[in-house]
């Protein structure tokens, strides 16, 4: 029992040993963990307070340190308080068991170091920005250098064309009143140059080209007033002689031109009521141009008196084109379809000759004295004139047709003791036309010298279709 108790003893004051190992071991974890954040909190309070007015170096250095001690080339701050913790857990502590004195001893250590390892990151930092300074600062000075002898270039190059302008305007100026030349400015200097490249170079640019515009615009200026000079002192030579302006050429009417020329072409070729149509066929250029005139007039906005006078010409000469494109017929009944076939050009148009008579030239004008004035290249036929029916005689040369018909004994038959006159065929094809406004007699009378009793038989006799050459 004795042996029991006796080891119980023993056990109970082993626990109670351990338990106050513990305790203490406890209280120095404590301690020493208390005193490594108030170290590391001072340390913060010095780094934030530790500076030296150059807070870009600073924060460089700060950086630097930091990869330093990444790269494990310098410890960082809580290293060396850890390493000041360790020494203190492994005893390194005072002879009255307190921790904090030693703690504090470590810890001013490792900040010690660190800031020697901070300041010499600092300085090679400082040095490096320095020399980084040193080499911008000569390139700008280079840069400078460099710009400044261009604008200079660019200034005497400028100075040199302006005088060249000059003086070429001075060996053309006469001799007499020669303006005064103001010499070009010089170019202007160049300001003092920014330290910074690329306002160096943007204000060094402005200058040159402000220098050359300046000297261009001043050049131009100096031309151009000697040149104004020169101008005004220039006799001016005298003023050529101006030509004497035409009238202008009259308007030519075509359809006298025409009625002329077949008036000259009828005097000629027309005798007696006859046609040389073998002397027309020797020489034929006038009646062809005749022809094609008829063929390309246009009257159509013409008076009334004008293109009747202009389609009888028309049917006259176009008969004795076809007589004598005919080789002469001896009669125009020879040749088939004279009348109602054969095609003319009249005014642009196709037609033939009983379309020409009838439709065109009785369309313009129901007279019956027209037929006294066509003539069918037949002795039958009233005789043909020599000359041209006109505008302005047209009224008096077809009445005096007329009279010249009804009054010719071998026109108009009469026979008084059987109390009978013979007309023309003429009357019976175009008995309608004349007995418009009375009987046949009736129109014979108001053109005859010898009125025809209206109690006279009237009778036709045939129509002699002989063709009516010379």
């Amino acid at each position: 029992m004795k042996n029991l108790i006796f080891c119980l003893t023993i056990c109970c004051f082993l626990l109670a040993a351990c338990g106050q190992s513990a305790s203490t071991n406890d209280t120095q974890q404590t301690n020493t963990s208390t005193n490594t954040d108030a170290s590391n909190n001072r340390l913060a309070t010095n780094k934030t307070s530790n500076t030296d007015g150059t807070a870009n170096i600073d924060e460089q250095a700060n950086a630097t340190t930091d990869e330093l001690a990444n790269d494990g080339t310098a410890p960082h701050e809580s290293d060396g308080i850890a390493e000041a913790t360790a020494a203190a857990t492994e005893g390194e502590v005072g002879d009255d068991g307190d921790t904090s004195v030693d703690t504090d001893a470590a810890v001013a250590a490792a900040k010690e170091k660190l800031t020697e390892k901070k300041d010499a990151a600092k300085k090679g930092l400082k040095d490096k920005a320095k020399d980084a300074a040193n080499k911008t600062k000569d390139a700008a000075n280079n840069a400078a250098e460099k710009t400044k002898a261009a604008a200079e270039k660019i200034g005497e190059k400028t100075k040199t064309t302006s005088n060249n302008i000059v003086n070429q305007v001075k060996e053309n100026t006469p001799p007499t009143n020669k303006p005064s030349i103001t010499p070009s400015p010089a170019a202007p200097s160049t300001p003092n140059l920014p330290t910074t490249n690329n306002t160096l170079i943007g204000n060094a640019t402005n200058t040159i080209n402000n220098a050359a515009n300046q000297t261009t615009e001043t050049a131009i200026n100096t031309g151009n007033t000697v040149k104004e000079t020169v101008i005004k002192n220039t006799p001016t030579p005298p003023a050529k002689p101006t030509a004497p302006i035409s009238p202008p050429k009259p308007v030519v009417d075509e359809t006298k031109v025409f009625f002329a020329s077949a008036d000259a072409f009828f005097k000629q070729h027309v005798a007696n009521g006859k046609v040389a149509y073998s002397s027309i066929k020797g020489n034929s250029g006038t009646l062809d141009k005749l022809v094609k005139t008829i063929g390309a007039l246009n009257v159509d906005r013409k008076d009334s008196k004008t293109k009747q006078a202009f389609y009888i010409n028309a049917y006259n000469i176009l008969v004795i084109k076809s007589i004598i494109a005919n080789n002469i017929p001896s009669s125009p009944l020879d040749v088939k379809g004279f009348f109602n076939t054969l095609k003319h050009q009249v005014s642009g148009k196709s037609m033939t000759l009983d379309y020409l008579e009838k439709t065109v030239l009785f369309g313009v004008k129901k007279d019956p004295r027209f037929h006294f004035a066509v003539v069918c290249a037949a002795v039958g036929c009233p005789r043909i004139e020599n000359f041209a029916y006109t505008p302005a005689k047209l009224d008096g040369q077809l009445t005096k047709q007329t009279k010249h018909a009804v009054n010719n004994a071998d026109f108009t038959k009469v026979n008084n003791k059987k109390k009978k006159v013979y007309l023309s065929k003429i009357f019976e094809w175009y008995k309608a036309d004349f007995e418009a406004s009375g009987s046949l007699l009736d129109f014979v009378n108001k053109y005859r010298d010898s009125k025809i009793p209206n109690k006279y038989k009237v009778d036709f006799y045939d129509y002699n279709w002989k063709v009516n050459k010379q």
